[in-house]
């Protein structure tokens, strides 16, 4: 879901939660003391408790209440062995048996650090879902930059009627027509760029990396991943060395064709942290 501010997202998504933890047998694919998760998470834990309130008020009703084992300040245990829990968004993950994840503002997680990037974060999620049929990954934020895995979902999968992923997006009053026009014009007045992405869902195009993603798609050969060596090149190596935290080692072998520079190859090793011997 890539939707304005004030939309409803998180209600959504609690509502998700509710039905897939309630309304759905996992114990025939769970082992002895095993517990099938709920997963709602956020880039910190505060974020994410506010989907666990929308939970919480939901299963208050009677009809689900009688559910309710357990309810903490992080999680709320359902009889069935379901179990509904805050996780922040980190390789924390793993271990868990996930019938569904509730991704709350993907597109603000972190993005340049290795273990807790968005990108790394749903990597770890994925296995966790494997022996559980049907189970769910839902994300939902407002957009942000062009990058991270919101916007490559974006790209890949909005508006394709046979795309394995369905991406919703809608501005804050398609989704919460209760919203103030009076507001939202007003931010516009104030920064167009910022109230574009936060009320009309749009990817924002003035906070890109050094060069923006399209340029670089719009430079790549799709499907070939290295060419082959030619005696009749002259090749020259280019290396970018980690800092030893987050970055990535890398190493390029390319050569000119006229004022073209072609990429024959690329190498990168990314483990934290990076020493020389590593790399």
């Amino acid at each position: 879901m890539v939707c304005g501010r004030r939309s409803g997202k998180n209600f959504v998504m609690a509502l998700l939660g509710v039905y897939l933890a309630c309304f759905r047998n996992y114990q025939p694919y769970l082992g002895p003391g095993e517990k099938a998760t709920i997963m709602i998470i956020a880039a910190d834990r505060k974020q994410a408790r506010m989907v666990l309130r929308f939970v919480r008020g939901l299963l208050a009703a009677p009809v689900l209440s009688a559910r309710v084992v357990n309810d903490t300040s992080e999680s709320i245990e359902l009889d069935g062995d379901v179990t509904l829990e805050v996780i922040t968004a980190s390789n924390a993950v793993r271990g868990y048996t996930v019938a569904a994840c509730l991704c709350d503002e993907l597109a603000f997680w972190p993005a340049d650090e290795a273990s807790t990037s968005g990108s790394e974060v749903i990597a770890a999620i994925r296995p966790t879902m494997l022996t559980v049929p049907n189970s769910l990954l839902i994300c939902a934020s407002s957009p942000y930059a062009r990058r991270g895995p919101l916007w490559d979902s974006y790209r890949k999968y909005f508006g394709k009627d046979d795309a394995p992923v369905l991406v919703w997006q809608a501005p804050t009053l398609t989704m919460n027509p209760s919203v103030p026009q009076r507001e939202i014009d007003d931010a516009y007045e104030a920064d167009a760029a910022s109230a574009a992405a936060e009320y009309g869902a749009l990817f924002r195009t003035d906070v890109q990396t050094f060069v923006a993603r399209e340029v670089v798609e719009a430079c790549v050969s799709t499907g070939c991943y290295e060419r082959p060596p030619s005696p009749d090149l002259f090749y020259s190596a280019f290396c970018d060395p980690s800092g030893g935290s987050s970055d990535s080692m890398t190493l390029a072998i390319g050569h000119k064709e006229g004022d073209t520079v072609i990429i024959d190859a690329l190498r990168a090793r990314w483990r934290t942290p990076l020493s020389c011997a590593t790399a």
